[in-house]
């Protein structure tokens, strides 16, 4: 049982880490895109 518990924590923290990751890349794009829209 112990193995099973630890193998859920390692895939929540990996999706965990997933959805970060894309949030931050899409908040990124769209400041990026946004100033590079008001820079032209």
């Amino acid at each position: 049982m112990p193995g099973m518990v630890t193998n859920f924590d390692s895939n929540f923290v990996t999706i965990l880490y997933y959805i970060i990751n894309q949030i931050y890349k899409s908040i990124l794009f769209g400041i990026g895109f946004l100033a590079f829209r008001n820079w032209i």
